[in-house]
């Protein structure tokens, strides 16, 4: 009688087994994190571009604590200000804040990982309890709008709201693209500016792609480029997608080795470090 309860028990622990694997059960779904929204608000202002960032996480379950590492990034002719970090408790009290100050900084590597021109700012917050929601907000402030980044709506784990509001002069140039099944603007205008905003819910987690790097997998992102632009006295042009390649291809010009050269030689091995680097910040 025992080996028969116990032979059941075996059966319906294969059968309930076999039924989380064929019903959705994934990797996405016991993540233990998620993200309850991602917002940004950028605005315009002649070639220079201001971007307000709010996410929020939520960590549900200890096998989520991967995801309670904040890592921000300043690129050069950028600046990262009014960091607050705030961690929420289960119901809804706040239990710490941080600031930039909290932050550990590493800048300054001449590596493919860290470039010598990009800062990055990093914080591993805590909570005595599960689950807990890290609140975080910041500014970065581009001093060129060639810097433009492009908003990420998708990542690793599911996002349950993300939205992007752009606010324009009525004169400005512009193109955009939506990737990876990322949606259209809605398009209003507020006296002499135009208000773009995309907006998506209930995004599930990125798949795994084998082979695939990370950060090049299709996510749903915008991307955008301004007709005009400068940086360090560069002057570009983009009334195309083609020509923002071509202007890519003019700023790195100085950085090309020659036909002549041999990647093999140890003496071009600073030149092509820094050559990388240059590229990879802009």
């Amino acid at each position: 009688m025992k080996r028969s309860r116990l032979f059941l028990m075996g059966v319906m622990v294969l059968v309930l087994a076999v039924a989380m694997s064929t019903s959705g059960y994934s990797r996405d779904d016991d993540a233990g994190a998620r993200f309850l929204s991602r917002t940004w608000q950028a605005e315009v202002n002649g070639n220079k571009l201001k971007l307000k960032v709010h996410h929020r996480l939520e960590i549900s379950a200890r096998r989520g604590d991967d995801y309670r590492t904040i890592s921000l990034q300043k690129p050069h002719f950028t600046k990262l200000k009014d960091v607050v970090i705030t961690v929420f408790g289960p119901d809804g009290s706040p239990l710490k804040t941080y600031k930039k100050k909290d932050m550990t900084e590493a800048c300054g590597y001449g590596s493919f990982e860290l470039y010598t021109d990009v800062c990055i700012y990093v914080l591993s917050v805590d909570a005595p309890v599960h689950p807990f929601v890290i609140d975080y907000r910041y500014t970065l402030e581009f001093s060129s709008l060639f810097l433009w980044p492009a908003p990420r709506f998708q990542m690793d784990i599911p996002v349950e709201h993300a939205e992007y509001t752009l606010q324009v002069p009525k004169d400005f140039s512009f193109a955009y693209r939506q990737l990876g099944g990322a949606p259209p603007p809605t398009i209003t205008s507020d006296g002499g500016k135009d208000i773009y905003v995309w907006s998506s819910d209930s995004l599930p987690a990125l798949d795994d792609f084998p082979l695939v790097p990370p950060g090049i997998r299709p996510a749903a992102q915008v991307e955008f480029v301004p007709e005009k632009s400068k940086i360090k006295g560069h002057t570009g042009t983009a009334t195309n997608w083609q020509t923002i390649g071509e202007f890519y291809n003019e700023l790195a010009k100085s950085c090309y080795l020659s036909e002549k050269t041999s990647l093999a030689n140890p003496k071009t091995r600073a030149l092509d470090e820094r050559c990388r680097s240059s590229f990879d910040s802009v």
